[in-house]
């Protein structure tokens, strides 16, 4: 058999194997049990969680639906494999998602294998303003006013950032957990006058130089 014959059989297998899988399941209808074979290929967009085709391997998995002008694709781990709906929508996921959108810009369109900035052939403000702008979602303070978190994105979820200076003679540390502060250290490099925001929560306090205060979420001294 000649080289040419062997690659062609084996390319047709390889497209009738992918045509044809099948799933046998048993379900069961008023008492009674019937054999189905499931195809797993969709025959019209999905337009609901429950009509979804799982997709995954592992402990992620992924539901793709809501039809084909608003799609949806839902991430989560083990509550995909446990077979039940599980939701979890975040009121502030919409909050950042301008600047993610312009940082991954960047980096997909911007951006040399070894990380500068392309114009080209090359332009620091890019690296830079990439830097900035991902700090500017950590820590703002240009308003006279110390705010953690301002636009912290949904999909970092956990994570710190340590060593951040900030307006009137600050370093600050922040640590984040499941989208939310959970600890802050403020440093104070000049003994100035500190207010620091989370939220909708505002604190004002004195510092001596050279101190350290710790806070809570919730902005509580501790």
């Amino acid at each position: 058999m000649s080289t040419y014959k062997k690659y062609s059989i084996i390319i047709l297998s390889i497209v009738i194997q992918s045509f044809i899988p099948v799933l046998f399941a048993q379900e069961s209808n008023s008492g009674k049990s019937r054999e189905n074979w499931l195809k797993i290929w969709m025959v019209h967009p999905a337009s609901k969680w429950d009509d979804a085709f799982l997709l995954g391997n592992g402990r992620l998995g992924a539901m793709i639906f809501g039809g084909i002008e608003q799609e949806r694709i839902q991430l989560n781990e083990e509550s995909v494999w446990a077979g039940r709906k599980q939701e979890y929508r975040n009121p502030q996921s919409q909050e950042g998602l301008k600047e993610v959108r312009n940082l991954l810009a960047l980096l997909r369109k911007s951006t040399l294998h070894n990380l500068f900035d392309t114009h080209p052939p090359f332009q620091i403000d890019g690296n830079f303003g990439a830097t900035a702008g991902i700090t500017e979602m950590l820590l703002q303070s240009h308003a006279g006013e110390i705010q953690l978190l301002p636009a912290l994105p949904s999909a970092w979820q956990n994570g710190y950032i340590h060593g951040l200076c900030a307006r009137g003679g600050f370093e600050v540390n922040i640590d984040w957990k499941n989208g939310e502060l959970e600890s802050a250290m403020i440093i104070s490099k000049l003994g100035n006058n500190c207010q620091v925001r989370y939220g909708d929560t505002l604190i004002s306090f004195q510092t001596e130089k050279g101190k350290h205060y710790k806070l809570n979420y919730k902005l509580e001294g501790y």
